[in-house]
């Protein structure tokens, strides 16, 4: 019979001393309290805040479903509750000029309506056909009545 290798090791040891310490306490044995004693035992005591300070440094380079994709792969991650302003904030940082001064013009209430509206916007400027800039690119302009501070679905002159 072959002898396990390293990690196998490594994992075999770990899986008893986990029943071991679940026997102790009396602690029913989950894969939820497996879980966390794996966190406990692997993760560093300042993971939440390394977290939070890929939250803040995260940017967007590409297409905003890129930026989507690793916003909610580090949340995922967080263990400790963050609140809807602090996650509208967090998502708001590392966006587009452009899709930023559009999400504040029409305050979202939540990280979802955020997104949502992010990924419409940043949609019709992909397409071309809903939204456009000004020469400054810090506005969006109608389409319908060619005004700035608003897009064609929403224009008064409907």
């Amino acid at each position: 019979m072959d002898r396990p290798s390293t990690t196998e090791a490594a994992t075999l040891r770990s899986s008893r001393q986990f029943v071991a310490e679940c026997d102790r306490a009396g602690t029913v044995r989950t894969w939820v309290t497996f879980k966390t004693a794996l966190r406990k035992r692997f993760r560093p005591p300042s993971n939440e805040y390394m977290l939070r300070e890929k939250l803040c440094k995260l940017t967007q380079t590409g297409p905003i479903h890129d930026y989507v994709g690793e916003f909610q792969n580090i949340l995922v991650q967080c263990q400790t509750p963050i609140s809807p302003l602090e996650l509208r904030f967090y998502f708001q940082q590392g966006i587009r000029k452009e899709t930023g001064h559009y999400l504040k013009e029409h305050h979202p209430t939540n990280l979802d309506e955020t997104i949502g509206l992010a990924l419409r916007f940043d949609h019709g400027l992909t397409t071309g056909n809903t939204f456009s800039t000004s020469s400054d690119g810090e506005t969006a302009q109608c389409h319908r009545c060619k005004k700035i501070g608003h897009i064609a679905p929403n224009c008064p002159q409907k």
